[in-house]
């Protein structure tokens, strides 16, 4: 193993780096340290001696870097990794697609949200896709949702997860006023059942509570963990 300079940076400018170069087979099992060195070095990784020149005891990893515009013109080897300067973001090459691709930074990610914008014209119009969520504490021959299936909205499912023992009923239906079983009927009561409550995409015109109806005597314990499932389209803002 040897020290020389490399002078390759991206084609755009010279800059003089101390490079290891590994010439040999070096004592891999004999020195772990030079051995990730070694490794680090046939990726692609610069070593910059922190203290003595060709000291290699303690070293600042530095990987090769540019601006955007030559970046975006350099074709890398496959897996290797550039960092664009001006965006300050990796960019990874495949060997064969001239400025790789940049990878997204946390603020490009886009977060799950209850509500989700899922497309969008010009001029705002659009549409969002909403899940509601609500622990419902059931008592009495009834029980309603303070949580409403949005005024405006298209609804694909209320879902029902029981998360504590139903008592009292033997089973139960969920549904809306008008409508008692329309997401399900004689649904199970012990901890863990479950319903998907799956329906046709039926708009509401109205914001509307959930109902819940016991069957085979009134509700007296339990919960279920409710989601309403549901696209909301919305008109342009201009």
């Amino acid at each position: 193993m040897k020290l020389k300079e490399d002078e390759t940076w991206l084609g755009s400018e010279t800059k003089n780096k101390l490079i290891l170069d590994v010439t040999n087979e070096i004592l891999l099992a004999e020195n772990p340290v030079l051995t990730l060195v070694a490794l680090l070095t046939a990726a692609g990784v610069f070593f910059a001696p922190s203290h003595r020149e060709h000291s290699i005891m303690s070293v600042k990893v530095q990987l090769r870097r540019d601006v955007a515009a030559n970046v975006a013109a350099f074709t890398g080897a496959q897996g290797e990794l550039i960092v664009d300067t001006t965006n300050n973001r990796l960019v990874l090459q495949d060997g064969a697609t001239a400025g790789g691709f940049a990878a997204a930074k946390l603020s490009e990610v886009v977060a799950v949200s209850p509500l989700t914008l899922l497309a969008q014209a010009a001029h705002g119009g659009g549409i969002s896709l909403g899940c509601l969520e609500q622990t419902v504490t059931l008592s009495g021959a009834t029980t309603t949702s303070s949580a409403q299936i949005p005024n405006g909205a298209i609804l694909l499912a209320v879902s029902n997860r029981v998360v504590a023992a139903i008592s009292g009923a033997t089973s139960y239906s969920c549904g809306v006023s008008g409508n008692a079983s329309q997401f399900g009927s004689s649904l199970g009561v012990a901890l863990g059942s479950t319903n998907l409550g799956l329906i046709g995409p039926a708009p509401f015109y109205a914001a509307t509570s959930v109902l819940y109806t016991a069957a085979g005597g009134s509700f007296t314990g339990g919960q279920v963990r409710m989601t309403i499932h549901y696209l909301l389209p919305n008109v342009a803002t201009s």
